[in-house]
């Protein structure tokens, strides 16, 4: 008996302290802490504008000196068929971050495309983790002169003559809060990779200038975009879109005149560099698209206008998976 009403008192007191613990503050959801990464991921933009030649990488792999991983980002149709640069390995856009394992440790990794533009958005995010990444300039394009290789991309790029640019200055006048983007990690590669991979994982975001344009001209000021000129400002005053603000270097400063629930435009000389600054933008929270070709596809012949050419010799590939 004395043992049984032992254990009915322990019964009850642990009853009682359940009941006590059980307040309604315990029914409260805990808020987990969470970091905003905008600033940091601001930060990670300093090795932008690595690119390779086709002459410099065909030299880089006689010379043997230097371990290459290369990555073709092109169809697999394209890549068995047309041709590509021997052992490198075919990736989609949207695995880059789950395939990036496959990386050897300190190696100079070599992204390559059609005409340069997919590849500076892989290189940019590789970039942005911390890897030694480069973007093949001009993709296969800059590769070999080969057109059943590089399919034209380069080659047969038409000039959009409807295009008008203006001479007046154009300034972001109005200020806007920074997107936040917040998670509970702290570190900010964790940040990086998980903003990378949502990107990508939706496609990446790029316009052609016919669409561009078709948007300028249909009367609506409403559906205008914020247009980034990412060049300097002697060739701004020489012409540009018109409503578009000279933006080279981006700043901290310059991104408050962002409107971020805007459709945001970037475009540069060939559309490579646009195509980095455009990831590294999606990453931040903003809606940002590349110019594809960027004034090469409109002006060839525009002042200090940076455009395409070949590789000195036509450099081999494989063929097969």
């Amino acid at each position: 008996m004395k043992l049984w009403k032992t254990f009915s008192w322990m019964l009850i007191l642990a009853l009682a302290v359940g009941f006590i613990g059980c307040s309604e503050d315990d029914d409260d959801p805990v808020t987990p802490t969470t970091y905003d990464h905008f600033e940091a991921l601001f930060d990670l933009d300093a090795k932008f504008g690595n690119n390779i030649t086709g002459d410099d990488l065909m030299a880089e792999i006689n010379a043997g000196e230097i371990t290459h991983f290369i990555i073709d980002f092109r169809s697999a149709d394209d890549y068995a068929n047309a041709g590509h640069i021997e052992n490198a390995v075919n990736w989609e856009l949207p695995d880059l971050i789950d395939n990036r394992g496959q990386i050897p440790a300190g190696a100079k990794v070599i992204c390559v495309c059609y005409s340069g533009q997919t590849a500076s958005h892989a290189s940019a995010a590789l970039n942005m983790l911390d890897y030694d990444a480069w973007n093949l300039k001009f993709g296969m394009c800059g590769w070999t002169n080969d057109e059943t290789v590089n399919l034209g991309k380069w080659a047969n790029l038409t000039e959009n003559t409807d295009i008008e640019f203006v001479t007046d200055a154009f300034t972001l006048d109005d200020a806007f809060d920074y997107p936040v983007q917040e998670l509970e990690s702290e570190d900010v590669m964790e940040a990086a990779k998980y903003y990378i991979d949502t990107y990508l994982d939706a496609g990446w975001k790029k316009i052609s200038n016919a669409d561009l344009w078709v948007n300028l001209q249909d009367g609506d000021a409403s559906n205008d975009p914020v247009m980034l000129n990412y060049w300097p400002e002697t060739m701004y005053v020489n012409g540009h879109f018109p409503g578009a603000v000279q933006m080279s270097p981006i700043t901290l400063e310059s991104l408050v005149g962002v409107d971020p629930s805007k459709q945001v435009i970037v475009y540069c000389h060939t559309g490579q560099t646009s195509s980095k600054i455009v990831l590294w933008l999606n990453t931040l929270g903003y809606d940002a698209y590349s110019l594809l070709y960027g004034v090469n596809a409109i002006d060839q012949s525009f002042p200090e206008l940076k455009t395409y050419h070949g590789p000195s010799e036509d450099y081999p590939v494989v063929t097969g998976p």
